[in-house]
């Protein structure tokens, strides 16, 4: 019923050739589902809820990295005063992360629209379509002039629900609604958030290599601090005190990950020839710089379990998604010859649900 926008407008597909495939369905149903759509409507449901979060934080991450490639030198504007009035004059446009947004919201929506109806309350469904409408209708047309004519079949289906509510809608109506929508959500909504993935990782990837490679270039000048003053050390003062230091340095270096966001960290080492200064100043200096790198080293490994975290949180979503896309597609099947498999479908959506809140929370607490 509503397409999306993955990294580009390219991402929307023809709602016109959805239609055109979804006339394979229901064409001779004239039963309710009710089993199965209600499956279908907890586990959209649930999957909205984690769909948002999963946009809010793509949205977050997205401003983090335009600020930061900024760079530093761009100071904020400081403005002394707010004047709410001048906010009834100023237009924001829609951006990518609100119509992701606005989709989960009307195709929630739609599922309320179906709820109300199976439920014998078509009052309440004329109430949430004109919800719908209004959903549509707040996504600006100036914003989203090269996309409107792919909204307006949509909004054109929605007009038709409600056409059919006022007239008394019949069973075999509500079926014939499932006939046109059902593939639009499944291969317009479901199929691009999985495609949206890929873009969300690939910002989170930037923002965090950004801060990793702002830690490698921290740890090398404290590394080099700290050669620097070993190298003037006896040998009796090496063996007793650096090489003790540099050893602890060095293996934890060795834990830090290579693939997850570029290269590890090389080995310190000093020069063969020593020097011969054993001063306790130095020797202060070499363990507040040996405590300095840990400190760093920590917050490298961090980021990368930080990412790392983010990339399984994402596998979740997706095989979630995935999930939801079945419950839709039983639903499907359901409406058109009776069979169900909601008892399986059911239990493995609820196994990706606890997967994903658990990829998230672990995910959340790794920030």
């Amino acid at each position: 019923m509503l397409t999306i926008i993955g990294t580009e407008s390219r991402l929307f597909l023809s709602l016109k050739t959805i239609a055109t495939l979804s006339l394979l369905f229901f064409l001779t149903a004239c039963s309710i589902p009710t089993r199965e759509f209600s499956a279908y409507n907890n586990a959209f449901a649930e999957t909205q809820k984690i769909g948002e979060q999963i946009v809010i934080d793509y949205s977050v991450a997205k401003k983090e990295l335009a600020v930061l490639k900024r760079g530093k030198d761009e100071q904020a504007v400081r403005k002394s005063s707010f004047k709410s009035n001048q906010l009834l004059l100023s237009k924001v446009p829609i951006d990518d992360v609100a119509i992701r947004l606005a989709a989960w919201e009307v195709v929630g929506s739609y599922n309320k629209v179906l709820s109300n109806l199976i439920a014998g309350k078509p009052a309440q469904a004329e109430s949430e379509s004109k919800n719908i409408l209004s959903s549509l209708l707040r996504l600006s047309a100036k914003a989203l002039s090269t996309t409107a004519s792919k909204l307006h079949p949509a909004a054109a289906a929605l007009k038709a629900i409600l056409a059919e509510v006022e007239k008394g809608l019949e069973r075999r109506r509500i079926i014939k609604s499932m006939e046109r929508i059902s593939p639009i959500i499944s291969n317009g909504l479901i199929a691009n958030m999985k495609k949206d993935s890929e873009l969300f990782y690939k910002v989170r990837y930037g923002l965090n290599n950004h801060r990793y490679q702002q830690l490698r270039f921290d740890i090398g000048r404290h590394i080099k601090a700290f050669v620097k003053l070993a190298n003037i050390m006896s040998v009796e003062a090496r063996i007793d005190i650096v090489h003790p230091m540099l050893k602890t340095l060095n293996a934890r270096m060795e834990k830090i990950a290579k693939s997850s966001t570029g290269r590890g960290f090389k080995p310190i080492k000093l020069r063969p020839k020593a020097g011969g200064s054993n001063g306790p100043i130095i020797i202060s200096q070499l363990n507040t710089l040996k405590m300095q790198i840990l400190i760093l080293l920590d917050q490298a490994a961090q980021q990368n379990q930080a990412l790392e975290s983010y990339r399984e949180t994402l596998t979740a979503y997706v095989r979630l998604l995935n999930q939801l896309d079945l419950h839709l597609k039983a639903l499907q099947q359901a409406a058109t010859d009776g069979r169900s498999e909601q008892i399986e479908l059911s239990n493995d959506f609820n196994t990706a649900l606890i997967q994903m809140r658990q990829a998230h929370l672990y995910y959340q607490n790794s920030q």
